[in-house]
Parts: C-alpha cells; structure tokens; sequence
C-alpha cells in the first residue's frame, strides 16, 4: 500500500488537472462510475508484476447510446492499450461497451485506468471490472513423437477452396469462391451472435475484408482473430470506395504473420441484424514482415486549408499513414503519385480499434505501391475546419 501512495503521488504531479478523479479501484468488485460529456475519471491498482490484467468497462444505460473508452496508462503517463468498442465473443457486453483483455504487465507497481465517453459528447453510468491473473509458469516443451508421420507434412497453406465455415448451415445464405484469392459470402447476422468464417493463410498473405450490409436494418463490424488473439477490428471503413455505403466495414491489407487458421467475425452495432455479403481477399503474398520505418511531422491548417508532404517509395514497399488531430481537430488522408491529382486511397475517420489513434484520426493502412516514384501525402479536414496534427509515414520493405 505505501508503494502505491508513492507512485500514485508521482502520478498526480504529472497530471494535476485530474488528479482529483484518481481513485484506488479494488480487482474482482465492480465499481460503478458516472461519466460526464467530455470528462473523464481515472482509477489506480498495483500489481506485483508479471500479471496479467482484463479490464471491462459496461454501460449501463441501456436505452441511449452511451459509448465507454478504456485506456490503461504506467504511473510515467505512457499509453499501453485502449478499447471502445469491445468486438468480443462475450454475449453479456453490447456491442458499444469497453474491453482490455489480459494485458501483460511485466513491471510491478501502479498503473492509471481512465474511462471517457467514446462519442465525446455522451454521458452515463458504466460498472468497470478489472481481475488480475498471476501469469503461469511457461511449460516445459512437449516431448518428441516416438514415430515419424506416415506422410509428409505440407510446408504451404491449403488453397482458398478449402476455407472451412464453423457455423450452423442455416445461417449461410450462399458461399462462393470465385477464385483462388477471392472468396465471397452471403450471410445472415443475427441480434448479438457473430457471423464466423475461418480461412488458412501463411506469413506474407495480404487479406483484405470486407462486410457489405444487404439491409437497412444492418449496420456491420468486421474483427480478425487469430485463435482467441484480436488482430484488427473495423467498424466503418472511412474511405471514398463508391460500392461501400458508410456504415460499411473493411480491414484493409491486413500483413498475415503466423500460419495457420484465422477467424473472421461480423456482427451488428448496437444489437443490428440482417444479410451481409462478406468478402475475404489475398490481394499478394510474401509481403515484408519488418515493422518497417517510421517518420513523424508534425503540423498545422487553416481553416479551409491543406498540408503537402511528399516522400520517395520503392515498387513493393508497403506505407502506412497515420494523422493524429490534437485539441478535437478531425484530420483526413489522401495519397496521390506525385505527377497524379488522382487519390490512390483516401481515409477520414479510421474505424478501428488502435492504441494512440482517436475515433476521428485517419489512417491509410499497408498500401502497397506499384510503382517506384515520389508521393504525396495531403492532410486536410471534412469540416474545413483549422487544427494541428501529427503524421506518421511507415514503410515497410
């Protein structure tokens, strides 16, 4: 406990616009809390270090459209994970409600939960859950097969023809493939049960999913996961594609890293249902699985006004954009060639679930380019409206 004060006294100097909203939470007893629009209220726990921690974060007005955000902080400030919409297995959460599920925490100490209102300008009671689970022990290795196989294990993934679909025949409307790199699906999205699909893919695989809503009442959202471990989860592509309507989902270019199954699931905002058409892509292979190298500038617009940056690329290469908007400003992507007025790939708001990113942020993700030249990244805003932003450009190669 006299370790907690300390470092929760450290935590206070560092932000003491909120420290009077600070409180020690207890592991495994609900709390229930109040958020104003526009706040919002921070919790401390300790932990002895290598732990790990779910934290949920449930609404519990359930009438109106109230949109918890978690985020979990180190006692020095730095972000280590965020989640507004959970996009779960755990039929018990709605579809807006908040979820940060078994963050490994290797360093003992405090560490800082905040809970705000997604849409900024809601307001509501949520009831926040956090356990803590004493990482086990790693187990020692299996042991060797006392025979070898009969026949010889496969070193590539299956094609997509052999995609298999885990879920009741009743729910499938038709699945066609088309050919070996694309696969369509239409589906029904039931209230509160996810569509699952699983596919086979190896390291370099480039998928691209997309969740088309084929009713007015569906409004879908699209994750991936590998095994139980989220991968990308998009809500509304933010893009200018014509055949998608907004309320559309996609994971665009998604860089697989492990072989093996993967699983796509699509619900319904807020308890929505319908027909969905689903379409899982392999758009390349033996895509580069670096990190890649990033660059970051910062800047500023007026009113109306629009930033240029411009930077070399390689045939093949992979980039990622990211625009961060301070102060609420709501910053837009597009990528041009160069010599070309015409955007290669426009983003608004980025509809993902990403540490550091704000619902409003723009992202263009693993865009890959064809030819080598100069491009040219714009920021501007929809609403024309004058803000500062910083860009992240992250090749790949």
């Amino acid at each position: 406990m006299r370790l907690l004060t300390v470092l929760l006294i450290a935590w206070m100097a560092l932000t003491p616009s909120r420290a009077q909203e600070i409180v020690a939470l207890t592991p495994g007893v609900p709390t229930i809390t109040r958020i104003e629009a526009g706040a919002v209220t921070q919790f401390a726990f300790g932990t002895q270090g290598r732990e790990s921690v779910t934290v949920i974060a449930r609404s519990l007005d359930r009438f109106n459209d109230f949109n918890p955000m978690l985020r979990v902080y180190n006692v020095d400030g730095s972000l280590l994970a965020q989640n507004d919409n959970h996009f779960s297995n755990q039929l018990e959460l709605r579809p807006q409600d908040a979820l940060i599920s078994q963050l490994r925490l290797n360093a003992p100490g405090v560490y800082i939960i905040e809970v705000s209102e997604g849409n900024v300008n809601g307001s509501g009671e949520v009831e926040l859950l956090l356990t803590i689970d004493i990482d086990a022990p790693t187990p020692p290795p299996p042991p060797p097969p006392t025979r070898a196989p009969l026949v010889e294990t496969p070193t590539s993934a299956p094609p997509a023809e052999s995609i298999a679909t885990p879920i009741p025949p009743e729910q499938v409307t038709e699945v066609r493939v088309e050919n070996e790199a694309i696969q369509t699906i239409q589906a029904i999205v039931r209230p509160n049960e996810p569509y699952m699909h699983r596919f086979t893919a190896q390291p370099g695989d480039v998928i691209t999913i997309t969740a088309r809503t084929r009713s007015n009442a569906l409004d879908p959202q699209v994750a991936l996961f590998f095994r139980d471990e989220l991968l990308a989860v998009n809500d509304a592509h933010g893009t200018i594609d014509t055949s998608m309507e907004a309320r559309d989902a996609r994971i665009y270019n998604h860089i697989i890293t492990r072989q093996g199954d993967y699983e796509v699931h699509v619900r319904g905002y807020d308890e929505s249902n319908g027909d969905v058409l689903i379409t899982i892509e392999r758009s390349a292979q033996n895509a580069p699985l670096t990190s890649g190298a990033a660059q970051n500038v910062r800047g500023s617009i007026d009113a109306g006004g629009s930033a240029q940056f411009t930077f070399a690329a390689q045939a093949g290469d992979y980039i990622t954009l990211t625009a961060r908007g301070f102060d609420g400003f709501d910053p837009r992507l597009t990528l041009r060639a160069d010599a070309d007025p015409a955007p290669l790939y426009v983003n608004d708001d980025h509809g993902m679930s990403l540490a550091g990113l704000g619902m409003r942020d723009a992202l263009i993700p693993n865009y890959r380019i064809e030819a080598t030249g100069l491009y040219r990244v714009q920021v501007d805003s929809p609403a024309n409206t004058a803000g500062a932003f910083e860009l992240t450009i992250t090749i790949r190669r």
